[in-house]
């Protein structure tokens, strides 16, 4: 195995705010920042850098404090004032640019990001040809999770009624997360439906186009129908459908009582997994500790793989995944770009990488990385990969208005009274519906 060449985590913890200066009431040489839970990481990446390079041994490198779901939303106040160096996920890439708040990464840096790092977290650190982003994970995305004692036969050409059939021969379902747009993209983008969206000059949405409503979501829709109908479909989603026990992490984790259970009931117990139940399901590496435990499948039958054709004997038909990570991005209003290009490749690399998939259980975008035999043993991870080499797709530039149009459908289609029985004049009007929310800008 290959040893990470970090020095050892340090032992404190900072609590920096964002927008850290010097004691003396001066911008630092960099800025950096990092989640909270990160923190310790990387304030030992600060010295580490240091004694890598000499160079930069006096510079006055400070940390604060910004997650990377909420990177867009602290940059954009002032990315002027905002960190030099800092992270991010995926999806909020164009928006960034947008604004001014990413330099474009040229020379030796796109050199080894682009031969280093797996080709779909490169594409999606990417805008056209233009490379904005030193990746550092890419762990975020869905695949099939199999019990193989249920699901004896499954290969390239296997389908979700393949897969279907030999649940119901064992009593079990196959859980779909229909009612949720993360995965509900994969069905419509298998298809090969999608969209556009068109942006103003200050990274606003101008304009959204989409094909859901026509030949190809019809198609998606009338598959779903299908599956929906079938005597081993479990119906799972996020939260759209306010029914708590049919959330994909309660079913697969199990759940604790809410405020409102316990209000109702002063001695509600936590609900358990219900994942025994299926034979199959949809779902990311978050879940696979849940799964493979030995009260539920255990690790002897637990298979994570790609997804299944949609339409036998037709590889074009794959479900998708939408496929991200985290990324490292460099402001496009950086004082010292020399210090922050160097900073920023220096948290990426291979070493880096290693450090946060130990530390954190973050899955590397590494090649090297993902080859170490402590990364090729997560079973979760090399699920994903498998999906990611079939049919992955970077999530970037997805309308706002995505997100609830789609989840509304999917509970329509697989939750509300009628689900698997619905007629293709009430599925084409459910998508013309889907359609007008989406491209409807408020």
């Amino acid at each position: 195995m290959k040893k990470v060449k970090l020095l050892g985590l340090a032992a404190v913890a900072l609590t920096a705010a964002a927008g850290a200066v010097s004691c003396g009431g001066s911008r630092a040489d960099l800025i950096v920042w990092a989640p909270q839970e990160h923190q310790a990481l990387y304030q030992q990446f600060i010295e580490d850098f240091k004694k890598a390079n000499p160079e930069y041994a006096e510079m006055n490198i400070q940390l604060g404090v910004s997650s990377e779901a909420d990177a867009y939303g602290n940059v954009s106040k002032s990315p002027q004032d905002a960190a030099d160096v800092y992270t991010f996920a995926n999806d909020q890439l164009y928006n960034l640019i947008n604004i001014g708040a990413l330099s474009e990464i040229g020379g030796t840096y796109k050199t080894d990001v682009e031969t280093k790092n797996s080709e779909g977290i490169v594409n999606a650190a990417k805008q056209g040809d233009k490379l904005y982003a030193f990746p550092i994970s890419s762990d975020n995305g869905y695949f099939l999770y199999l019990n193989k004692s249920i699901v004896t036969e499954y290969n390239e050409s296997s389908t979700f009624f393949d897969v279907l059939d030999q649940c119901a021969a064992k009593d079990k379902n196959f859980g779909v997360t229909m009612g949720d747009s993360w995965y509900g993209y994969g069905f419509f983008s298998g298809f090969g439906a999608k969209y556009e969206v068109e942006y103003n000059e200050d990274g606003t949405e101008k304009s959204i186009k989409t094909d859901y409503n026509g030949e190809k979501g019809l198609k998606t829709a009338e598959f779903l129908n299908d599956v929906a109908g079938h005597e081993a479909f479990q119906y799972l989603d996020g939260g759209a459908s306010k029914e708590t026990s049919v959330i994909l992490n309660n079913f697969i984790q199990g759940s604790l009582p809410t405020e409102e259970d316990l209000e109702k009931n002063p001695d509600a117990k936590p609900i358990p997994s219900r994942v025994n139940e299926l034979g199959a399901f949809i779902g990311g590496t978050w879940l696979y500790d849940a799964v493979a435990s030995d009260a539920n499948w255990g690790k002897e039958n637990t298979v994570c793989t790609y997804l299944p054709l949609m339409e036998k004997g037709n590889a074009d038909t794959r479900m998708r995944s939408f496929i991200g990570g985290k990324m490292i991005g460099v402001n496009g209003y950086a004082q010292n770009k020399d210090l922050a290009y160097d900073f920023a490749a220096f948290i990426s690399n291979y070493d880096a990488q290693m450090a946060r998939f130990e530390e954190l259980g973050m899955g590397p975008s590494n090649l090297e990385a993902l080859a170490q035999p402590e990364v090729e043993d997560n079973v979760a991870l090399q699920g994903l990969a498998a999906q990611v080499d079939k049919a992955g797709d970077a999530q970037i530039n997805v309308p706002s208005t995505f997100w609830n149009a789609l989840q509304n459908f999917g509970v329509y289609v697989g939750f509300n009274e009628g689900y698997g029985t619905r007629t293709t004049e009430e599925l084409q009007n459910a998508l013309n519906t889907l359609v007008s929310s989406m491209t409807t800008l408020k």
